[in-house]
């Protein structure tokens, strides 16, 4: 049992206020990270349960995969984060303290399966809409080359937040992730500007042909 002893005597009031202001943005972004995973679950069923009702089930199966894999990917980064609150709040719940000291020193495998999940899906995701972009282009590789170079930027950008990450060098981590989340927004605005443009062109284009071909008659 941890007895106030074990706190630092050189702890200030202002410092256990800090610490306790930070366990609890901790938690309640944990449960409002469960909250929306719920959601999400609800969404998906709902989404699977219309495919499925469709008859075009096999122009919507790389869909059907990809929305399931995505979903897999999140649940086990919720799995990981769950482990580790539960790990700190409860199983080392005795003071504030030992809640700190446990976040703190959260282990690394914890650290890898939520870092990489999170990665995945969103790379995935990014894969997803380029490849939509694709096909709504025509299959015009030269459309997406800006897409897709933005996503390899956006990876080794990922990387290396990881390794300095692991090398406890912050300035380094704060800069590559601010550079991995840029080029991830560029490569989803990108995409869906693309689409947006090309489906206003095409269906423009469609109007003029049938509003010419009325006058004709």
């Amino acid at each position: 049992m941890v007895t106030q002893t074990d706190i630092p005597s050189d702890l200030t009031d202002d410092g256990k206020a800090f610490l306790f202001q930070n366990l609890d943005a901790q938690l309640n972004s944990a449960i409002l990270y469960a909250l929306l995973h719920g959601l999400y679950t609800g969404i998906l069923a709902v989404t699977l349960w219309n495919i499925f009702i469709n008859k075009c089930w096999p122009i919507r199966r790389a869909m059907v995969y990809v929305i399931i894999l995505l979903h897999a990917l999140i649940t086990i980064g919720v799995a990981a984060t769950w482990s580790s609150i539960h790990s700190a709040f409860i199983a080392n719940g005795q003071s504030f303290w030992t809640v700190y000291l446990k976040l703190a020193s959260a282990s690394q495998a914890a650290y890898w399966e939520v870092g990489i999940t999170a990665s995945m899906s969103t790379i995935l995701a990014d894969l997803y809409v380029i490849w939509c972009c694709w096909m709504v282009w025509g299959r015009r590789w030269l459309v997406v080359l800006l897409p897709i170079l933005s996503l390899v930027c956006a990876i080794g950008s990922r990387i290396m937040v990881i390794y300095y990450n692991h090398a406890n060098a912050s300035a380094f981590v704060a800069i590559f992730l601010m550079l991995y989340t840029s080029f991830i927004l560029a490569t989803t605005l990108s995409c869906t500007l693309l689409i947006i443009y090309r489906i206003l062109t095409v269906a423009g284009a469609r109007r003029g042909a049938e509003g010419r071909l009325r006058v004709f008659h």
